[in-house]
């Protein structure tokens, strides 16, 4: 990774996206193994259910925002959410 994202501009979303999933979504204690926490739910549940717990977890981090410490943080962990889901539905 780059020294610090902090310090400089995003470029574009994909490397903000994975800044965010890195930073506030994917910290390290969820990549503890050979699989990461996301995959592993992706690959347990049905396409129907997945799409279910993106748009949930999206939603609780819209919903809480302001009640928490950093509503930045929030809504940026609520983006990649959606940014995933994007990923997942297709047209």
């Amino acid at each position: 990774m780059a020294k610090d994202f902090t310090d400089r501009k995003i470029k574009n979303a994909t490397e903000e996206h994975q800044y965010i999933y890195q930073k506030e979504v994917n910290p390290s204690h969820y990549t503890d193994g050979d699989i990461e926490c996301i995959d592993a739910l992706q690959s347990m549940l049905t396409e129907e259910q997945f799409i279910g717990f993106l748009r949930g977890n999206a939603f609780k981090y819209q919903w809480r925002c302001e009640k928490k410490g950093s509503p930045k943080n929030d809504l940026e962990k609520a983006q990649w959410f959606l940014n995933k889901l994007m990923e997942v539905i297709h047209d």
